[in-house]
């Protein structure tokens, strides 16, 4: 059989007709939207329709079937719907819960890139991962590195439009390119320091005028340089120079200063000079 739907001033009234469903909603504002189903249609494929026919954020808005007060079943049909009044009820919700579920952790804050989407660095997780707010997608791509505690360090944003981000457990810089969608790993490998352990780089680094970025070390030894024009990174200073946690800051004199974490001297770069 047939069962139209007419929804005037958020009501929803079944009429049943012969072989095709049509449903008519309109909403409060006046602007109407049609959809052709099938019998055997399921309340929630209705449901998924009119969220997107009516432009509704699935992630945000959760969107019900109701009769006379009760919430009709996602496993109900079209043709089984009843014929008297169906209303439907929207709620905007205020935190969502993207799928898929992503496995292992992320610890750096992420970067948000030219393109939109924001990226971060994986600490136990594999691959980096992408955050694409127009569409409320989450995807996992570039290669796949294993290790725990990666990376940690807030990724930094360059002139060049790609994402940089300094190792903790991990041995090379991570470089992520939103423009082709790719990731890869630049630099000299860093070895651990001279106790044998710690972390390498934990403070976010810092964009200075010359393009290049600077991270201090937490247990690194000596401060990271990323020259992102050439596609290199270097350790910089002498070795020893202090343990930094907190982020760098870069002065109008166009010095980079990082505060020591415990019992240390506040961490000067000057990019001008490329010392430290």
């Amino acid at each position: 059989r047939k069962l139209r739907m007419e929804r005037s001033g958020g009501l929803c009234q079944g009429v049943a007709c012969s072989q095709h469903v049509r449903l008519a909603a309109t909403q409060l504002s006046g602007h109407a939207v049609e959809l052709d189903a099938s019998p055997d249609e399921s309340v929630r494929d209705i449901r998924a329709r009119l969220q997107d026919a009516l432009g509704l954020d699935a992630c945000f808005v959760e969107m019900k079937l109701l009769c006379a007060s009760q919430v009709l079943d996602d496993s109900l049909t079209v043709a089984e719907l009843p014929t008297r009044d169906v209303q439907v009820l929207c709620a905007r919700l205020p935190v969502a819960l993207l799928e898929p579920v992503v496995h292992g952790s992320y610890l750096a804050v992420g970067a948000l890139s030219p393109n939109g989407k924001v990226y971060f660095a994986p600490a136990s997780a594999g691959r980096v991962l992408c955050v694409d707010p127009s569409r409320n997608a989450v995807e996992l791509f570039g290669h796949r590195m294993r290790g725990d505690f990666k990376y940690t360090a807030p990724g930094v944003l360059a002139r060049d439009g790609k994402i940089y981000f300094a190792p903790d457990g991990a041995c090379q810089v991570l470089c992520v390119d939103p423009a082709v969608h790719a990731t890869g790993l630049l630099g000299q490998q860093i070895q651990e320091n001279s106790d044998g352990g710690g972390d390498r780089y934990l403070a976010a680094g810092v964009l200075a005028p010359n393009g290049k970025v600077y991270f201090a070390p937490t247990d690194a030894g000596r401060v990271l340089c990323v020259d992102t024009a050439a596609q290199t990174s270097r350790l910089l200073g002498p070795e020893g120079v202090g343990t930094y946690v907190a982020d760098g800051v870069l002065a109008p004199n166009g010095k980079v200063y990082f505060a020591p974490y415990a019992n240390g001297r506040v961490l000067c770069v000057d990019p001008a000079a490329d010392v430290a």
